[in-house]
């Protein structure tokens, strides 16, 4: 029906940033209306900012023929595709990349450096959180959390996950993102999750 992952997804920033600050969290986001911005720059900003938290916003989709794919994933950074369809999530999210979609030699030694710091650590632990958050406001099937070299969150240097709060391929899932109830039970997951992060993490948890 023509819903646009932009309009979803910046409606449940929106919502969050208003309940992050509301609760004395400084927070920003990589745009607060209808404009593209490459992948890379997204993550330059939050490192310019010194971010504790890194999260990126989307609403799944896949083609035609598989209109049953449904729920609700979280993915960290990885070298390797872990998890059922990590790799078509990755190849479609990446394609916004000022690079090639398809991941080059430099990227994959950046990552592998990027695997042996805590932040890869920390990420998973995060979005473990984020995952189980999100599951429990928005009913969804939980298709778990997964790893995968996204181009978005290999700059970060910080905590960081990217968060597919739905299909907006499947018919049904569709009419939930398009409301403004679903939006702002998924701001309420997710502004739960990481509440709870910052007050559960030691001083080197980032």
């Amino acid at each position: 029906t023509g819903l646009k992952e932009k309009e979803v997804t910046l409606g449940i920033a929106l919502y969050l940033e208003k309940l992050l600050k509301g609760a004395g969290i400084s927070t920003y986001l990589t745009r607060s209306k209808d404009e593209f911005i490459y992948l890379e720059n997204r993550t330059s900003f939050a490192n310019r900012k010194n971010g504790f938290i890194f999260v990126s916003l989307h609403a799944n989709s896949v083609l035609n023929h598989r209109p049953s794919a449904q729920g609700i994933e979280t993915f960290v950074l990885s070298s390797k595709y872990i998890g059922a369809s990590a790799r078509d999530v990755a190849d479609r999210e990446n394609i916004a990349s000022r690079a090639h979609p398809e991941l080059d030699t430099d990227l994959a030694l950046i990552i592998a450096d990027l695997e042996e710091s805590a932040n890869i650590k920390y990420s998973l632990d995060f979005a473990e959180i984020v995952q189980e958050k999100l599951v429990k406001y928005l009913k969804l099937e939980d298709r778990g959390v997964k790893q995968a070299p996204f181009v978005v969150l290999k700059g970060a240097n910080m905590v960081a996950v990217l968060v597919e709060v739905g299909f907006i391929s499947n018919p049904k899932e569709e009419k939930l993102l398009k409301t403004n109830k679903f939006r702002e039970n998924a701001a309420q997951a997710l502004f739960e999750a990481i509440k709870y992060y910052i007050e559960n993490t030691p001083d080197d948890g980032v």
